[in-house]
């Protein structure tokens, strides 16, 4: 088998390939074009792959491929999402996309399918044959143009078809943020309540579930009232992982308000305690500031026992 590398771009290259199959009139070697992103050495590594694939006869001929065999291949080599980012894809693909259009062939896809498919999934898409909301339809759409998208890059299909029909639109819901009198309620009927301190640095800080429930005292500077939110920590099926922010913009630093300093500094005292009486000295900078009583886990819960800080 016989191939070659030729660039289309700055970042683009092109991989000519025999497929291994003869056209059934002239018997001449049928030949593949596959368009990829990356260095030279990667495209080349990428076209080794698919001759050997040629080779030992399981390749497959990209027009018998249906939408639902695509997706799962797509989804299985999508290494740069979160772990909880693809469950939450395979969950779409496996319950609103491969039920509907997964038997279709990917390069008989047409945009009649795709505004077809939001039609029924608006209608009986749901759970037992009930309406799904539009913003699920949508975050479903997305998918499908996500991983079309890709086909269309490599060149699978000639065009994306999901790009062509617009997803239902969704209604935008006003964010309703607190007053400084209703946070101070908030705080006075957390008194003395083990939640306190993680509802005082939500409200004062703006994190998000994740971030919170990852973050670590090597990450609290108490003298200066900050704080660097560098990881978050996500549920999956596998257990809880930890993972860095998706953007530049997401690991940042956060003055923390007196009233959640006040707060953090209590639940690290109260945390000292605890760990001194199970003997297990103070809380490192690799320990998380969230977890659950120590006295009912009995472990620590720092960066090697993760599965300990379960909400």
């Amino acid at each position: 088998m016989t191939g070659n590398v030729t660039r289309r771009g700055v970042h683009s290259w092109r991989l000519k390939f025999e497929s291994g199959e003869r056209d059934g009139v002239t018997g001449k070697r049928l030949t593949r074009y596959v368009t990829v992103r990356g260095t030279k050495k990667e495209a080349q590594r990428e076209l080794i792959r698919l001759l050997a694939e040629v080779e030992n006869g399981t390749a497959v001929d990209p027009s018998r491929v249906t939408v639902a065999e695509y997706l799962r291949g797509w989804l299985d080599g999508a290494d740069h999402l979160a772990n909880k980012t693809r469950e939450r894809y395979r969950a779409l693909a496996a319950q609103q996309i491969a039920p509907h259009l997964g038997g279709i062939m990917l390069q008989k896809l047409r945009p009649a399918n795709i505004a077809d498919w939001h039609v029924t999934l608006l209608r009986s898409g749901g759970k037992d044959g009930r309406e799904l909301s539009a913003r699920t339809v949508s975050h479903a759409h997305r998918l499908l143009h996500t991983a079309l998208a890709r086909a269309a890059q490599i060149e699978i299909v000639g065009r994306n078809v999901a790009s062509m029909v617009r997803p239902p639109k969704v209604e935008t819901e006003e964010v309703v943020i607190l007053t400084a009198d209703q946070i101070s309620g908030v705080l006075t009927n957390l008194a003395g309540h083990r939640l306190l301190p993680i509802v005082a640095l939500a409200l004062g800080a703006g994190l998000r579930r994740g971030e919170l429930c990852g973050l670590r005292w090597g990450s609290v500077d108490f003298a200066a009232g900050l704080l660097r939110v560098e990881c978050a920590m996500e549920q999956t099926r596998a257990g809880l992982m930890v993972k860095e922010p998706k953007t530049r913009h997401g690991r940042r630093t956060i003055t923390i308000p007196s009233f959640a300093i006040e707060a953090l500094q209590a639940h690290w005292r109260q945390q000292l305690e605890q760990r001194l009486a199970l003997g297990l000295g103070r809380p490192g900078v690799g320990d998380l500031v969230f977890t659950l009583p120590m006295a009912r886990l009995g472990v620590p819960t720092t960066s090697a026992g993760v599965g300990a800080a379960r909400r």
